[in-house]
């Protein structure tokens, strides 16, 4: 994927109002943010104590943003293609956005299992809100806050998204301890 396409998440004009201010207090490029990974402990995620608290990276300053829930996140009322298991082309950033903070959490905690990921993107749409279910679930809870911070994205177009990671997942589930879903994000 070209650095284009990663980037275009960011739009401009549509960046969330407090997000916004967070970028502009701490002078950040959100074309180049991240969501920086809590500090590792002998190789693990360390606790997410306060899921909104989210610390921000754009690899050269770090910020904080204090997050509202996801379900306050979502504008609009766009509904996503049918065809969203083929990726469609403007839908690639949010995946990716998504799916690189993924390979970042499962280097730091040795790998993530296929079940898990799906279990926690299960979550993440039917309760995008609801209780924690560890350190990954509260990573990506953050990431996919600050993805829907970036550009508008409906209920529906959120939930047809992380629906369809939820589908890879099981689609590259074959037992209960396979990584597959990882190792093909890698070789990408």
């Amino acid at each position: 994927m070209s650095k284009t396409q990663n980037s275009s998440l960011f739009n401009a004009n549509d960046l969330f109002p407090s997000l916004r201010e967070a970028l502009a207090a701490n002078n950040m490029n959100a074309g180049k943010l991240t969501v920086a990974l809590p500090g590792t402990e002998q190789g693990r995620v360390l606790e997410i104590p306060e899921r909104q608290n989210i610390l921000l990276h754009d690899g050269e300053k770090t910020g904080h943003w204090k997050a509202p829930l996801l379900r306050e996140l979502f504008r609009g009322d766009k509904k996503p293609p049918p065809n969203m298991s083929r990726y469609p082309e403007e839908y690639v950033p949010f995946f990716w956005f998504i799916e690189r903070h993924l390979l970042t959490a499962s280097a730091a905690e040795g790998g993530l299992r296929d079940r898990e990921l799906e279990e926690i993107y299960s979550s993440l749409r039917r309760r995008p809100d609801g209780k924690s279910l560890g350190r990954v679930h509260a990573f990506i809870w953050q990431v996919a806050a600050v993805a829907l911070a970036l550009r508008s994205f409906s209920q529906a177009e959120y939930e047809e998204v992380v629906g369809q990671l939820a589908r890879s997942c099981g689609h590259f589930a074959i037992s209960p301890s396979s990584r597959n879903y990882i190792q093909y994000l890698q070789s990408m």
